[in-house]
């Protein structure tokens, strides 16, 4: 299978390709913008095969950076349209889970995203992936302490990619929504409603 993995919700932007057993990864060092870059960058990547000839592109839609977010759903719905490729869009949380190894895991558990100065992005998730209690925003000074929280775990795109495709159905496959994961609104938003 030929599968791409986009991540533009940070600072940073991060692909990587699986082909088979081959593996490549690519995460820039923030001197460019991630529009500057992203799509020399796949190019590179995907290192001869066409975006028509993947079999599964698999983007992160937030929670993170509004402007990143909206770059790497733009990018795989022009995939997408153009060329009929499957995409998944998965929120940072289950690619959080999707991460860790599944056996160290707790049956439940909250994960933390960094959301600001003293704000954290929560979720409560089991080890499935399945949010328990949906994403939010929270002071950190209100982290729960009665449930295991992880926080520092770097996302894996590798186990990601791997991940989806066990899950994903590609025969009998509808393209679901390409939608964000939205947990703060956007500061124009609150600008507008004041």
């Amino acid at each position: 299978m030929k599968s791409l993995y986009i991540n533009t919700t940070g600072n940073k932007l991060s692909l990587a390709f699986k082909n088979g057993d081959k593996f490549n990864v690519f995460e820039s060092d923030g001197q460019k913008s991630q529009t500057e870059e992203i799509f020399t960058q796949i190019k590179a990547i995907l290192d001869g095969v066409l975006v028509k000839d993947l079999d599964l592109v698999v983007c992160l839609g937030g929670p993170g950076s509004f402007t990143g977010i909206r770059l790497g759903l733009s990018v795989v719905k022009g995939f997408n349209i153009a060329v009929n490729v499957p995409v998944v869009v998965i929120d940072n949380f289950v690619a959080t889970v999707y991460s860790m190894d599944e056996s160290i895991l707790p049956d439940r558990f909250q994960i933390l995203i960094p959301a600001g100065v003293n704000d954290v992005y929560s979720a409560i998730m089991e080890r499935n992936g399945i949010e328990v209690e949906a994403p939010k925003i929270i002071k950190k000074d209100l982290v729960s302490r009665e449930i295991e929280t992880f926080s520092d775990v770097v996302l894996n795109p590798q186990r990601i990619l791997e991940r989806v495709e066990v899950s994903v159905d590609l025969k009998n496959f509808v393209q679901p929504a390409i939608e964000p994961t939205y947990v703060k609104p956007h500061y124009a938003k609150v600008k507008c409603a004041k």
